[in-house]
């Protein structure tokens, strides 16, 4: 849900097929990305994550649909 409230003005600009306005919302949005990460960075606060889990350089979710669907047949 999360996901889809941050992107809703990319997809719907896409919906449109008005690329020039969906390329600047994406751009809008990297820019926060960016800004809330150096932030974060000066202030040494560690990002929390609450479905995914930092594996290496891999983000790994928590949830994977074969554990899901493993969980559903017993």
């Amino acid at each position: 849900y999360e996901s889809r409230c941050l992107w809703k003005d990319v997809t719907f600009n896409l919906k449109i097929r008005d690329i020039d306005a969906a390329t600047e919302a994406k751009h809008r949005l990297e820019e926060r990305q960016r800004a809330e990460a150096r932030e974060r960075k000066e202030k040494e606060i560690q990002w929390e994550t609450r479905l995914f889990h930092e594996d290496g350089e891999c983000w790994v979710y928590d949830e994977p649909l074969l554990k899901r669907l493993g969980a559903a047949k017993h």
